[in-house]
């Protein structure tokens, strides 16, 4: 998909650099979103409200990603990790 869209606000470079990045932490976040979720749901107490899905939804799941994605780079930081994980 990132390879067919062409990116405005960066040029090829850069372009190509942040997808890269963004691709290789991809199965980090996979890996690690069910549990950053069931903290949410015992912190927050989440619970399915229908009055308040269309709002908490959303909010959820980008809270979420970024969570995940910070959580993945910032573990890929780590020098042991960082010899089985290449960015």
């Amino acid at each position: 998909f990132f390879q067919n869209i062409e990116i405005k606000v960066l040029n090829g470079e850069k372009q190509r650099k942040v997808i890269q990045t963004l691709s290789s932490l991809t199965l980090g976040v996979y890996l690690l979103h069910p549990y950053i979720l069931s903290l949410f749901e015992e912190w927050f107490n989440l619970a399915a409200n229908a009055l308040m899905s269309s709002i908490l939804i959303p909010i959820i799941t980008l809270a979420i990603s970024v969570i995940c994605f910070f959580t993945t780079y910032v573990m890929t930081r780590i020098p042991i990790i960082k010899k089985f994980w290449q960015i």
